[in-house]
């Protein structure tokens, strides 16, 4: 089946929106609330999606935003909240985020298999929520995130140390996105790079 959500709210009991095997999920704008307390007060619900895209709404569970349990889910804007996680995988689950705002009150992000900084499209970052500063990506090495977190473009403000690569070249690693650079070394009048 399809599912095609263009606005408007939702508000329901245990999930908000339940997408079962092999569907299919698109939700360009909108409000979908789980008002029911524990595991099953989940906003967005998807059990085995073949393709779920996400552009842009509120989604608030009292338990989780979105539980992915199987498939793939691409998400590009929207805010999700939820105490257990606004967004949360299991051991199958495959999640790709370009942008949104993932705001949890005990785990912003979790993920069964995979680990949450695996998520982000190539050339995008987390960015902590209330300082919108760029969340290093060696401190996102766990299952879980507390934090709460906006995915977008990184803007490469946060890079480690140059490193001489060889005689005539040296490069760095963005510490959000992880792109490399390299260049040439330019000496000055004395001798220092």
């Amino acid at each position: 089946s399809t599912v095609l959500i263009k606005g408007g709210e939702i508000i329901a009991d245990k999930y908000g929106l339940y997408a079962g095997s092999k569907s299919s999920v698109r939700i360009e704008s909108g409000r979908i609330t789980a008002i029911t307390a524990g595991e099953k007060g989940t906003a967005i619900m998807l059990s085995n999606c073949v393709a779920a895209e996400i552009l842009d709404g509120e989604f608030t569970g009292e338990s989780r935003g979105i539980y992915l349990e199987a498939g793939n889910a691409k998400i590009s804007g929207g805010t999700f909240s939820g105490y257990c996680g606004a967004a949360s995988g299991d051991k199958t689950a495959i999640f790709q985020l370009t942008g949104g705002t993932f705001v949890g009150t005990s785990e912003s992000l979790r993920g069964g298999n995979g680990k949450p900084i695996n998520w982000l499209a190539e050339g995008c970052c987390y960015y902590e929520f209330e300082s919108g500063k760029i969340v290093p990506s060696a401190s996102m090495d766990n299952y879980y995130w507390k934090t709460s977190v906006t995915v977008g473009e990184c803007n490469h403000s946060l890079w480690e140390d140059w490193t001489f690569d060889e005689e005539d070249n040296h490069s760095h690693v963005c510490q959000g996105c992880g792109k490399t650079e390299s260049g040439p070394h330019q000496w000055d009048e004395n001798k220092r790079c």
